[in-house]
């Protein structure tokens, strides 16, 4: 959002307390939020400058604490889930700008992905499904638009050697992992095949 210009609520003993609103430039309500002795809680409603709802969170004792919801300039969905403590938890799911599902993501409650990933085409195919264990690869499958499947990626003892292919089936991003975390060259293509990034990647620098 552009920067908002302006705030107002109350304070007792130099402490926010009650309810604060914002607006933006052109004068629209941007977010409205309740403290209480400063610290954030309750739910959170932030809008767009043409006063359609951006996104809605609840908050508790200044953590992020319940389901939360995003939204495009549309007026639709374009992420919900869980917090906990702080943490994205249980199931993350994303939206293309016409509603469709963009990707479903299990979460553990440390925030950590925890289960299937899994990513969709616009028109609503499934084309990737990575499986993690606490945040950690252990497999990348890809499926064409006939639904056949093929493992494109498979960690081998502390190694995993890592393709994500576009739902056509070209190359989109290939690195390595080791013990988890990214290490090495890692190269990114566009659909026609041309690398546009690479990025050398030293692990714990």
């Amino acid at each position: 959002f552009p920067v908002t210009i302006r705030g107002q609520g109350n304070y007792k003993e130099g402490k926010g307390n009650g309810k604060f609103s914002y607006y933006h430039r052109n004068g629209q309500l941007a977010s409205e939020q309740t403290y209480v002795n400063d610290l954030k809680e309750g739910k959170i409603t932030n809008y767009y400058p043409d006063g359609k709802i951006a996104s809605t969170y609840e908050i508790k004792a200044n953590k992020y604490n319940g389901p939360y919801e995003e939204f495009h300039a549309n007026g639709k969905t374009s992420e919900k889930g869980t917090y906990k403590n702080g943490f994205n938890v249980t199931e993350l799911t994303t939206y293309f700008t016409d509603g469709t599902l963009k990707n479903s993501t299990k979460l553990d409650d440390n925030g950590k992905e925890n289960g299937s990933s899994t990513l969709y085409d616009i028109d609503g195919k499934k084309y990737t499904e990575i499986q993690y264990v606490s945040g950690d690869i252990k497999s990348v499958t890809f499926f064409d638009k006939n639904g056949n499947s093929k493992v494109i990626s498979e960690k081998k003892g502390k190694k995993l050697n890592y393709q994500i292919l576009y739902p056509t089936g070209e190359l989109n991003v290939e690195g390595k992992f080791e013990d988890g975390l990214r290490t090495g060259l890692w190269l990114y293509y566009d659909r026609y095949g041309n690398k546009f990034k690479q990025e050398n990647i030293v692990t714990g620098k």
